[in-house]
């Protein structure tokens, strides 16, 4: 398939590009490749904790989530997000008045 070779080729020249293995990720499981895709995430997660993008990790994350019903291996991705995501909130600071949300009057 050309959309698979290109993101290959890609990969061949930037092994670390985050967008191409998500993109990659999301070819193998449209094509039922569902242990390919899965490998394929877990990778892109380890590579994402080494060199963070934020936009390909809302990718995956989103991938993670609306394929972790068939896919018990993605669970955990998504259960770490919900941690991490736990975590920075427990560390935020309050609203104050001008960022509080409106109320009803």
């Amino acid at each position: 398939d050309a959309a698979i070779d290109a993101c290959q080729h890609a990969l061949t020249a930037a092994p670390g590009s985050a967008a191409a293995h998500l993109w990659l990720a999301r070819l193998y499981f449209e094509r039922g490749w569902n242990d390919r895709a899965v490998e394929k995430v877990l990778l892109l997660e380890r590579l994402l904790d080494l060199e963070p993008d934020d936009e390909v990790r809302e990718g995956m994350l989103a991938l993670a989530r609306e394929r972790s019903g068939e896919e018990p291996g993605l669970a955990a991705v998504t259960a770490a997000a919900m941690t991490a995501a736990a975590g920075s909130l427990a560390g935020s600071t309050p609203a104050t008045a001008s960022q509080a949300p409106p109320t009803a009057g």
